[in-house]
């Protein structure tokens, strides 16, 4: 069985890539754009292909004799066009998905993808759903809530000033997730080998946080007090589009609309039954273990 992992070196696949060398004796193919950290494992039961999957050629090359196919959507937030970014590269996958009859494929899809507008960025991942639900493979689509990770780009604001800036209210709420609980989960579905046809995991644990209640636990755990500022849009688009951020116009108002969609309760999971993962990490754990040791003594 020959396993292909793209996003190989993100915050998901990384987790994956580690935990299939250590659990399973299967073929990996790992897709990486610059392929930084995977040189060791060449060799290993792993081919390393290092290239844009943005590239036809490429996807076409490193996908041969490929059994199943995790599929992620790498963040660029410096394209002018988000939705066009998601296209390319789903047009690229579907291709070498057809023209080498890839039987399984699983995407990393996100809570809300059902909804076919007015979620930002995740509207990729409602077109990709459903061009891959029309393909011959068996898919199944992950859909994991609102990532933990996230809040590590405030590490100096969280230093400097004590808060967390975002274009959402403190008291909207919803559910946040570990990237190593989405890398358990997307493991535990790629090495199964008794799913068949189309079908979707949503994920979710640590659910109806408020911000205010993340900003809160931060503090604690780093002893002082922390605040979460609510922006509006213009003072978001600003900050965003900054040299110091740089994202793009466009990736900057879809930011913004996936907050004002959680706000409004828009953004939620089409499921009343989303798999609750047990023993999942906290958000106070997440905190002492990731957010902890790079902000110091704040």
């Amino acid at each position: 069985m020959k396993i292909a992992i793209s996003g190989a070196t993100g915050q998901v696949g990384s987790k994956i890539v580690r935990k299939l060398m250590n659990q399973s004796d299967r073929e990996l193919v790992l897709l990486s754009k610059r392929g930084i950290g995977l040189q060791e494992l060449q060799g290993k039961r792993a081919t390393v292909y290092t290239g844009d999957i943005k590239e036809p050629a490429f996807l076409q090359q490193s996908l041969a004799g490929v059994d199943t196919f995790y599929l992620m959507f790498p963040p660029q937030n410096n394209v002018e066009d988000v939705i066009g970014h998601y296209q390319i590269i789903l047009d690229n996958a579907i291709a070498a998905i057809k023209q080498h009859r890839i039987p399984r494929v699983v995407l990393q899809s996100s809570y809300g993808a059902h909804l076919e507008s007015g979620t930002g960025p995740i509207v990729g991942t409602y077109l990709a759903e459903q061009a891959l639900n029309a393909t011959d493979a068996d898919f199944t689509a992950i859909r994991p809530c609102y990532f933990m990770e996230n809040f590590l780009w405030f590490v100096n604001s969280i230093r400097d000033n004590g808060a967390i800036y975002l274009p959402v209210s403190g008291k909207a709420s919803t559910c946040f997730i570990a990237t190593q609980d989405i890398a358990d989960a997307a493991t535990a579905i790629i090495l199964d080998n008794q799913w068949q046809g189309n079908q979707v995991k949503e994920l979710c644990t640590d659910c109806d946080l408020t911000f205010d209640m993340v900003a809160q636990i931060i503090g604690n755990e780093l002893n002082t007090e922390i605040q979460h500022v609510e922006l509006t849009n213009e003072e978001a688009i600003k900050s965003l589009t900054s040299p110091e951020v740089g994202f793009s116009q466009d990736y900057a108002k879809a930011f913004i609309e996936i907050h004002r969609a959680i706000e409004s309760k828009y953004l939620k999971f089409e499921f009343a039954n989303s798999q609750k993962i047990t023993q999942a990490m906290p958000f106070d754990v997440f905190v002492k273990k990731y957010l902890k040791s790079p902000l110091g003594n704040v």
